[in-house]
Protein backbone atom coordinates (compact mmCIF):
# COMPACT_ATOMS: atom_id res chain seq x y z
CA UNK A 1 0.00 0.00 0.00
CA UNK A 2 1.08 3.38 -0.71
CA UNK A 3 -0.02 6.00 1.84
CA UNK A 4 -0.58 10.02 1.02
CA UNK A 5 -2.73 12.19 3.34
CA UNK A 6 -5.72 11.84 1.58
CA UNK A 7 -5.96 7.89 1.49
CA UNK A 8 -4.34 5.15 0.36
CA UNK A 9 -3.56 3.07 -2.91
CA UNK A 10 -2.74 0.04 -4.01
CA UNK A 11 1.35 -0.25 -4.64
CA UNK A 12 2.50 -3.37 -6.70
CA UNK A 13 5.20 -5.21 -4.84
CA UNK A 14 8.64 -5.73 -5.45
CA UNK A 15 10.82 -9.12 -5.61
CA UNK A 16 11.95 -7.61 -2.21
CA UNK A 17 8.60 -7.30 -0.34
CA UNK A 18 6.77 -9.83 -2.20
CA UNK A 19 7.41 -12.05 0.69
CA UNK A 20 6.56 -9.79 3.79
CA UNK A 21 3.21 -9.38 2.12
CA UNK A 22 1.48 -11.65 4.31
CA UNK A 23 3.04 -10.03 7.06
CA UNK A 24 1.39 -6.71 7.15
CA UNK A 25 -2.35 -7.90 7.21
CA UNK A 26 -5.13 -6.59 9.46
CA UNK A 27 -7.30 -8.85 12.45
CA UNK A 28 -10.31 -7.55 14.61
CA UNK A 29 -10.83 -3.70 14.89
CA UNK A 30 -8.91 -0.44 15.82
CA UNK A 31 -10.96 -0.19 18.76
CA UNK A 32 -10.41 -2.98 19.95
CA UNK A 33 -6.74 -2.76 19.52
CA UNK A 34 -6.48 0.25 21.48
CA UNK A 35 -8.24 -1.58 24.69
CA UNK A 36 -5.66 -3.89 24.37
CA UNK A 37 -3.01 -1.23 24.44
CA UNK A 38 -4.53 0.32 27.54
CA UNK A 39 -3.10 -3.07 29.55
CA UNK A 40 0.06 -1.27 31.14
CA UNK A 41 -1.48 2.07 31.47
CA UNK A 42 -1.56 2.10 35.03
CA UNK A 43 0.59 -0.02 36.08
CA UNK A 44 3.26 1.24 37.69
CA UNK A 45 7.12 0.59 36.41
CA UNK A 46 5.57 -0.28 33.20
CA UNK A 47 7.85 2.69 31.70
CA UNK A 48 10.01 -0.08 29.79
CA UNK A 49 6.44 -1.73 27.87
CA UNK A 50 5.39 1.72 27.16
CA UNK A 51 8.50 2.76 25.73
CA UNK A 52 8.94 -0.80 23.71
CA UNK A 53 5.58 0.09 22.26
CA UNK A 54 6.08 3.64 21.64
CA UNK A 55 9.57 2.37 19.32
CA UNK A 56 6.80 0.85 17.12
CA UNK A 57 5.76 4.53 16.20
CA UNK A 58 8.97 6.86 17.02
CA UNK A 59 11.35 4.44 15.01
CA UNK A 60 9.70 6.64 11.64
CA UNK A 61 11.27 9.79 13.34
CA UNK A 62 14.97 7.98 12.71
CA UNK A 63 14.85 9.67 9.61
CA UNK A 64 14.28 13.42 11.01
CA UNK A 65 18.16 12.76 12.53
CA UNK A 66 21.65 12.19 11.39
CA UNK A 67 22.01 8.46 12.34
CA UNK A 68 21.25 5.31 10.96
CA UNK A 69 19.83 3.57 13.86
CA UNK A 70 20.07 3.05 17.66
CA UNK A 71 20.12 -0.89 19.26
CA UNK A 72 17.49 -0.87 22.51
CA UNK A 73 18.32 -4.45 24.82
CA UNK A 74 15.84 -5.18 26.93
CA UNK A 75 17.01 -7.86 29.69
CA UNK A 76 16.17 -9.84 32.66
CA UNK A 77 17.82 -13.22 34.22
CA UNK A 78 14.76 -14.80 34.26
CA UNK A 79 11.25 -14.49 32.49
CA UNK A 80 7.80 -13.03 33.56
CA UNK A 81 8.35 -9.24 32.73
CA UNK A 82 6.52 -9.01 29.72
CA UNK A 83 9.34 -8.10 27.35
CA UNK A 84 8.26 -10.64 24.43
CA UNK A 85 4.35 -8.93 25.31
CA UNK A 86 5.35 -5.86 24.85
CA UNK A 87 7.54 -6.37 21.55
CA UNK A 88 4.47 -8.14 19.95
CA UNK A 89 2.53 -5.24 20.76
CA UNK A 90 4.74 -2.84 19.23
CA UNK A 91 4.72 -4.82 15.93
CA UNK A 92 0.50 -5.21 16.23
CA UNK A 93 0.88 -1.78 15.13
CA UNK A 94 2.05 -2.56 11.60
CA UNK A 95 0.69 -6.27 11.51
CA UNK A 96 0.71 -9.78 12.58
CA UNK A 97 3.23 -9.32 15.47
CA UNK A 98 4.24 -13.37 14.90
CA UNK A 99 5.39 -12.64 11.55
CA UNK A 100 6.93 -9.14 12.11
CA UNK A 101 8.53 -10.27 15.39
CA UNK A 102 11.93 -12.24 15.12
CA UNK A 103 12.82 -14.95 16.94
CA UNK A 104 15.29 -15.94 18.49
CA UNK A 105 16.80 -18.89 15.97
CA UNK A 106 16.70 -16.64 13.05
CA UNK A 107 20.28 -15.41 12.17
CA UNK A 108 22.37 -12.03 12.06
CA UNK A 109 22.05 -12.51 8.28
CA UNK A 110 18.15 -13.12 7.80
CA UNK A 111 17.49 -10.13 10.85
CA UNK A 112 19.63 -7.32 8.45
CA UNK A 113 17.77 -8.34 4.97
CA UNK A 114 14.69 -7.47 6.97
CA UNK A 115 15.70 -4.63 8.26
CA UNK A 116 16.96 -3.05 4.82
CA UNK A 117 13.33 -3.78 3.69
CA UNK A 118 11.61 -2.71 6.41
CA UNK A 119 13.79 0.71 6.32
CA UNK A 120 11.99 2.54 9.19
CA UNK A 121 9.55 0.31 10.96
CA UNK A 122 10.78 -0.62 14.42
CA UNK A 123 12.58 -3.97 14.00
CA UNK A 124 11.89 -6.45 16.74
CA UNK A 125 14.17 -9.53 17.98
CA UNK A 126 13.34 -11.64 20.68
CA UNK A 127 15.41 -13.63 22.53
CA UNK A 128 19.17 -12.79 21.61
CA UNK A 129 20.30 -14.96 24.55
CA UNK A 130 22.38 -17.40 22.59
CA UNK A 131 24.39 -15.31 20.63
CA UNK A 132 28.31 -14.81 21.00
CA UNK A 133 30.14 -12.17 21.65
CA UNK A 134 31.49 -11.73 18.20
CA UNK A 135 27.88 -11.69 16.97
CA UNK A 136 26.51 -9.18 19.47
CA UNK A 137 29.50 -7.00 18.57
CA UNK A 138 28.47 -6.97 14.22
CA UNK A 139 24.89 -6.61 15.83
CA UNK A 140 25.83 -3.50 18.09
CA UNK A 141 27.76 -2.11 14.80
CA UNK A 142 25.12 -3.20 12.20
CA UNK A 143 21.86 -1.63 13.04
CA UNK A 144 23.63 2.28 13.38
CA UNK A 145 25.66 1.24 9.97
CA UNK A 146 22.39 1.55 8.20
CA UNK A 147 23.68 -0.93 5.31
CA UNK A 148 24.62 -4.64 4.98
CA UNK A 149 27.74 -5.22 4.90
CA UNK A 150 29.66 -5.41 1.56
CA UNK A 151 30.00 -8.67 0.20
CA UNK A 152 31.56 -10.16 -3.39
CA UNK A 153 29.40 -12.16 -6.15
CA UNK A 154 30.48 -15.85 -6.06
CA UNK A 155 32.63 -16.68 -9.07
CA UNK A 156 32.89 -13.05 -9.66
CA UNK A 157 35.23 -9.74 -8.99
CA UNK A 158 32.10 -7.68 -8.38
CA UNK A 159 30.09 -6.56 -5.03
CA UNK A 160 26.68 -7.53 -4.12
CA UNK A 161 23.85 -5.06 -4.29
CA UNK A 162 23.33 -3.89 -0.51
CA UNK A 163 20.31 -2.48 -0.71
CA UNK A 164 18.91 0.99 0.31
CA UNK A 165 20.17 2.77 3.89
CA UNK A 166 17.78 2.00 6.34
CA UNK A 167 17.14 4.43 9.45
CA UNK A 168 15.27 2.70 12.30
CA UNK A 169 15.04 1.51 16.17
CA UNK A 170 15.87 -2.42 16.88
CA UNK A 171 14.37 -3.65 20.30
CA UNK A 172 15.97 -7.20 21.29
CA UNK A 173 15.74 -8.68 24.43
CA UNK A 174 17.17 -11.22 26.38
CA UNK A 175 18.29 -12.92 29.47
CA UNK A 176 21.59 -11.59 29.35
CA UNK A 177 23.38 -8.14 28.83
CA UNK A 178 24.57 -7.78 25.30
CA UNK A 179 27.63 -5.92 26.97
CA UNK A 180 28.05 -8.98 28.70
CA UNK A 181 28.25 -10.62 25.42
CA UNK A 182 30.83 -8.40 24.08
CA UNK A 183 33.09 -8.34 26.81
CA UNK A 184 33.40 -12.24 26.21
CA UNK A 185 35.03 -11.23 22.77
CA UNK A 186 36.99 -7.89 23.89
CA UNK A 187 37.53 -6.22 27.24
CA UNK A 188 36.27 -3.25 26.29
CA UNK A 189 33.57 -2.64 23.84
CA UNK A 190 32.69 1.09 24.42
CA UNK A 191 32.49 2.02 20.58
CA UNK A 192 29.74 -0.84 20.53
CA UNK A 193 27.95 0.04 23.91
CA UNK A 194 27.12 3.74 22.49
CA UNK A 195 24.99 2.30 19.99
CA UNK A 196 22.96 0.14 21.99
CA UNK A 197 20.69 0.98 24.91
CA UNK A 198 20.37 -1.27 27.49
CA UNK A 199 17.50 -1.27 29.76
CA UNK A 200 17.00 -3.66 32.07
CA UNK A 201 13.31 -5.04 33.37
CA UNK A 202 11.99 -3.63 35.75
CA UNK A 203 10.88 -6.12 38.65
CA UNK A 204 8.42 -4.07 39.93
CA UNK A 205 6.43 -5.24 37.23
CA UNK A 206 6.62 -8.79 37.23
CA UNK A 207 3.19 -9.94 35.33
CA UNK A 208 1.17 -13.12 36.21
CA UNK A 209 1.06 -16.11 33.46
CA UNK A 210 -2.97 -15.61 33.12
CA UNK A 211 -2.52 -12.19 32.46
CA UNK A 212 0.51 -12.14 29.79
CA UNK A 213 -1.64 -14.87 28.27
CA UNK A 214 -4.91 -12.94 28.07
CA UNK A 215 -2.61 -10.25 26.71
CA UNK A 216 -0.49 -11.86 24.26
CA UNK A 217 -4.44 -13.54 22.92
CA UNK A 218 -5.78 -10.28 22.57
CA UNK A 219 -2.62 -8.57 20.46
CA UNK A 220 -2.41 -11.65 18.34
CA UNK A 221 -6.44 -11.09 17.46
CA UNK A 222 -6.01 -7.33 17.03
CA UNK A 223 -3.42 -5.88 14.53
CA UNK A 224 -2.19 -3.77 11.72
CA UNK A 225 -4.67 -1.27 12.32
CA UNK A 226 -2.80 1.56 14.28
CA UNK A 227 -0.59 3.08 11.59
CA UNK A 228 -2.81 3.86 9.12
CA UNK A 229 -4.03 6.57 10.72
CA UNK A 230 -0.44 7.50 12.40
CA UNK A 231 0.69 7.48 9.32
CA UNK A 232 -1.84 9.72 7.62
CA UNK A 233 -1.42 12.43 10.84
CA UNK A 234 2.39 12.43 10.43
CA UNK A 235 2.10 13.26 6.70
CA UNK A 236 -0.42 16.12 7.31
CA UNK A 237 1.41 17.49 9.79
CA UNK A 238 5.21 16.63 8.94
CA UNK A 239 6.94 20.55 9.62
CA UNK A 240 4.75 20.42 12.70
CA UNK A 241 6.48 16.89 13.77
CA UNK A 242 9.60 17.42 12.75
CA UNK A 243 9.89 20.65 15.08
CA UNK A 244 8.24 18.65 18.31
CA UNK A 245 11.19 15.44 17.70
CA UNK A 246 13.81 18.47 17.61
CA UNK A 247 12.41 19.98 20.63
CA UNK A 248 12.34 16.64 22.41
CA UNK A 249 15.62 16.02 21.63
CA UNK A 250 17.53 18.93 22.74
CA UNK A 251 15.49 19.17 26.12
CA UNK A 252 16.58 15.56 26.12
CA UNK A 253 20.39 16.41 25.25
CA UNK A 254 20.26 19.32 28.04
CA UNK A 255 19.17 17.15 30.81
CA UNK A 256 20.99 14.12 30.13
CA UNK A 257 24.08 15.74 29.90
CA UNK A 258 24.28 14.19 26.44
CA UNK A 259 27.84 14.64 24.21
CA UNK A 260 28.62 13.62 20.39
CA UNK A 261 29.39 10.25 21.66
CA UNK A 262 25.80 9.89 22.83
CA UNK A 263 24.12 11.02 19.44
CA UNK A 264 22.90 7.79 18.70
CA UNK A 265 20.97 7.63 22.25
CA UNK A 266 19.64 11.41 21.35
CA UNK A 267 17.88 10.37 18.55
CA UNK A 268 16.74 7.25 19.05
CA UNK A 269 15.36 8.04 22.62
Amino acid sequence: KEFSPQGIEHSPPSSKTLDYMHFFTQAGTLDKWKETMQFFTDKPNSEMHKFIIGCGFGSLFMDFSAVHGLGVHVYSADSGYGKTTAMLAGASIWGDPSLVMMKHDDTHASRMARTEVFKNICMYFDEMTNIDGKEASHYAYSIPNGLQRARMESNSNKERWRGLPWKTIAISTGNTKLSDRMRMEKAAPNAEMYRILEIEAVKGLKLRKEDTDILAKAINTNYGHAHIPFLQWVMRNLKETEELWTQVRLKLDKEANLSYEDRFYSAGY
